[in-house]
């Protein structure tokens, strides 16, 4: 079965993304054109918006994820800005790493633009680990 969705969050700074992803364990593939996912559309659920069945599968960067079968794709919208889309049918094993709807990819892709763009400005940044697994992100003005 094909569930593929798109996260909403807009993908401006593939540095942010790499950052995701050494921090993770996973796998940047700059210019890899497409994305492992189940291969074909059933039409089970419906397309995200914006996407045709043409397109499912196809990417500008794609990410892999240690221990899934599908993979996370970057599909360029246009220029300079990007979307995560992915399969998130349980069987690819992408809802652990990436959560059902993409929230954890969302979670930690914020994390890294939010380092990236207070540094820039000249802040010191703090990662603060919590109980429940999230992290809280303290900027020091410099």
């Amino acid at each position: 079965m094909s569930h593929i969705t798109k996260i909403e969050t807009v993908v401006t700074n593939l540095d942010a993304v790499k950052a995701m992803c050494a921090r993770m364990g996973w796998e940047f593939c700059e210019g890899q054109k497409t994305y492992k996912w189940y291969g074909r559309f059933v039409g089970d659920t419906k397309l995200p918006d914006g996407l045709k069945i043409s397109d499912l599968g196809k990417c500008s960067h794609a990410i892999k994820i240690p221990g899934a079968i599908y993979e996370v794709g970057l599909r360029e919208q246009e220029a300079g800005k990007y979307i995560f889309a992915f399969d998130y049918w349980g069987p690819g094993g992408l809802q652990a790493a990436v959560g059902q709807g993409g929230e954890k990819l969302r979670q930690l892709y914020s994390l890294e633009i939010s380092k990236i763009t207070a540094q820039k400005q000249g802040h010191m940044c703090q990662e603060l680990p919590q109980e429940n697994g999230d992290i809280k992100l303290k900027v020091m003005v410099g």
